[in-house]
């Protein structure tokens, strides 16, 4: 009995020691292996990444939309201001054998320019020489209906181009510019105003003699002017 209990006595004490141990290998691994488990909460300092979003600001990029101003180059459509003025305004005539004499046909245009006019005019069938070609008050190519030479200039008699010279063969063709104080222009003809469009352009024919080869004179003793060959109006194009 006594020995029994002694071993009993024994074991318990060797249990009980063994127990202790037990509870200090486990504790102490779990508590030096959880401390470290705190440190790794630093990896919240990783969210710090977060601040990558400031790579949001990149989107002031958008800025550079800013580029649209560029379209101010629009602006430059403000050289269609150069359109201001009249200069450069056309008109055309169609010519046609003047009464019952005339003979000349043909084409003309009329351009404006700064301080007058610009002719083009190409004729066939027109007499041949150096003739002269006018813009004149009347607004009709009827027989009597040109009438006097439309010199608001009486000085550079700005109405009066350059005659047209013709070949042997009936056809001319000529540039020729008048300027003038007033101008000639492409307005509408009125009363006082310095419009030709609705006037008549005429291209004359030879001068009339008289059979001892002076000019025909008129009433005033001045040499008649010559006979128009072709006429047509001054139309706006």
């Amino acid at each position: 009995m006594k020995r029994t209990r002694t071993i009993g006595l024994v074991g318990a004490f060797i249990f009980a020691t063994g127990g202790i141990y037990a509870c200090s290998d486990s504790s102490s691994p779990a508590s030096s292996s959880g401390s470290s488990g705190s440190s790794g909460s630093s990896g919240s300092s990783g969210s710090s990444g977060s601040s990558g979003s400031s790579g949001s600001s990149g989107s002031s990029g958008s800025s550079g939309s800013s580029g649209s101003s560029g379209s101010s180059g629009s602006s430059g459509s403000s050289g269609s201001s150069g359109s201001s003025g009249d200069a450069g305004r056309k008109a055309s005539i169609t010519i046609a054998p003047y009464g019952a004499n005339g003979t000349a046909t043909g084409t003309a245009k009329l351009v404006e320019v700064n301080g007058g006019l610009a002719l083009t005019i190409d004729v066939t069938n027109a007499v041949p020489g150096a003739r002269g070609t006018h813009i004149h008050v009347g607004t009709s190519c009827a027989v009597g209906a040109p009438g006097a030479h439309f010199n608001l200039d009486t000085t550079n008699r700005n109405a009066e181009f350059a005659n047209t010279p013709v070949d042997d063969a009936g056809v001319g063709h000529n540039v020729s510019t008048k300027t003038g104080t007033p101008a000639l222009t492409l307005d509408v003809a009125a009363d006082g105003g310095p419009g030709v469009v609705g006037r008549v352009l005429a291209i004359h024919g030879a001068p009339v003699l008289l059979p001892d080869g002076g000019p025909e004179l008129s009433e005033a003793g001045t040499p008649l002017p010559p006979p128009i060959s072709g006429c047509g109006v001054i139309t706006a194009n």
